[in-house]
This record gives C-alpha cells, sequence and structure tokens, in this order.
C-alpha cells in the first residue's frame, strides 16, 4: 500500500477541524471523511505522512472507494497533487504523492452569497455517484442560490472579513463600526467574532449588531474596572 504527504493549504488548522458547506454540499459521504480526515492528519503542524491503510481503516472503506473519493477531490480542486517525491524507507526509496488541501474559503463565501462563478465541484458528479440523492441536494441547493440572488438583489453586497472570512458587514456597517470605537478595535472585534464563529459553528442574525453588543459590553467591563481601581486609591 503506498504512503502520502498531506499539507494543509486551507489557512483553518488551529486545534479544530472544519468543512466549508461547498465540500459537504457538492460531494457524497465518503469524499467529506476523506477530506475530513486529510484536513485532521495534517493537524496543527500543517502536514503528515499517512498511509493508504491507515486512511481506509479510519474511513472503513476500501482500497478502491478511496480512490475513487481522492480522484474526485482531485477532479473538483478540493485537493491538489503537488508532486511526486522519492523517500528513503526501509525496503528501498519509495515515492511518496503529496497532496495539499486548497485553500476554497472565499469560494465557499462566494458560492453562499449568491456570486455568480464557476463551480468546480458540481452536484451533477454527486448525483451520478449516490444513485440520485445528489439530484435532490442539488436541486435545495439551486433554490437557496436562488434565493439568496433574489435577496442580493434587493440588499447591498456584505463584505467577509476575518482570517476565517467568517464575519459579514456592508461597506457602511463596517465604516460607522470604525467611526464609532476606532480602527484598531474594530479589527480586534472582528478577528474574535470570526473566531468564535469559526471554533464553535456560531451564527448569527447580524454581525453589526453583535459586533456593537460585544464592544458595549466590553465597553461596561473596562468601566467597572476603572470603578474599582478608584474605590481601591
Amino acid at each position: 500500500m503506498d504512503t502520502i504527504k498531506i499539507k494543509d493549504s486551507s489557512g483553518d488548522r488551529k486545534y479544530f477541524t472544519i468543512i466549508p458547506n461547498y465540500i459537504a454540499n457538492h460531494s457524497t459521504a465518503n469524499d467529506q471523511a476523506l477530506y475530513f480526515q486529510m484536513k485532521r492528519f495534517a493537524g496543527e503542524d500543517g502536514e503528515c505522512f499517512a498511509s493508504e491503510v491507515t486512511l481506509m481503516e479510519k474511513l472503513g472503506i476500501g482500497r478502491k472507494a478511496l480512490k475513487k473519493s481522492i480522484n474526485y477531490l482531485l477532479d473538483h480542486r478540493g485537493i491538489k497533487l503537488d508532486g511526486v517525491m522519492p523517500v528513503p524507507t526501509k525496503g528501498g526509496m519509495q515515492d511518496i504523492k503529496d497532496y495539499s488541501i486548497v485553500d476554497i474559503w472565499q469560494q465557499n463565501v462566494n458560492e453562499y452569497q449568491g456570486v455568480a462563478e464557476s463551480t468546480p465541484l458540481t452536484d451533477k458528479g454527486s448525483a451520478e455517484r449516490t444513485g440520485g440523492v445528489g439530484q435532490e441536494l442539488s436541486k435545495g441547493v439551486v433554490e437557496r442560490a436562488s434565493n439568496k440572488n433574489q435577496y442580493n438583489k434587493n440588499h447591498i453586497k456584505k463584505t467577509a472579513y476575518g482570517e476565517f472570512l467568517g464575519v459579514l458587514l456592508t461597506p457602511n456597517e463596517y465604516q460607522k463600526l470604525i467611526d464609532l470605537m476606532g480602527e484598531d478595535n474594530v479589527k480586534g472585534l472582528i478577528f474574535e467574532l470570526d473566531t468564535y464563529i469559526a471554533s464553535k459553528g456560531k451564527q448569527y442574525k447580524s454581525h453589526y449588531a453583535t459586533l456593537q453588543s460585544w464592544a458595549r459590553r466590553k465597553a461596561g467591563e473596562q468601566q467597572g474596572k476603572r470603578k474599582e481601581i478608584i474605590g481601591l486609591s
């Protein structure tokens, strides 16, 4: 059995493993499980070596199914093959395939904001390999995209902020926050909210309102500390 090298270039590897909805909604369960395990194996260091046997045992599938999922993720840009490198082993030199997990977070955001873009991970491919289940999923995705497109026609487009692109604000909202509390404070709050959303999966109706609420809470905490200091002096 072959050994492969896995490198996580998606930028979200610290202490948790998350899958973009873009992957989850356009692939089979085996494809998603492989993507998840490759990200998990890469771990906090960003890369690792894993044997096909280990991957098959983790996924509970055979080599044929593993190869099928690897090829699917390659064909649809979930992962990419950087090359093949010779590595010395006890049995002599062995060629190791070097895979990278592609950073598709912006594409993930665009997909669910209804931004027109060619989609490499197609619902058609998923439907063909799941006996029709993917067709129902595809219909749901198309309907949601249609609704989002209609929404975006009537609303100002929001920009994604933060390392994980999880905080959505209109240009006007972003400027209002800067005017209210200063750019450095806004960036700090966006970092906190973005990290919290990515790690906990929390959803908010309005990131603008949430940032305002967090700012008021922090201001209250600081005021309370100042009163304590004054009381002690």
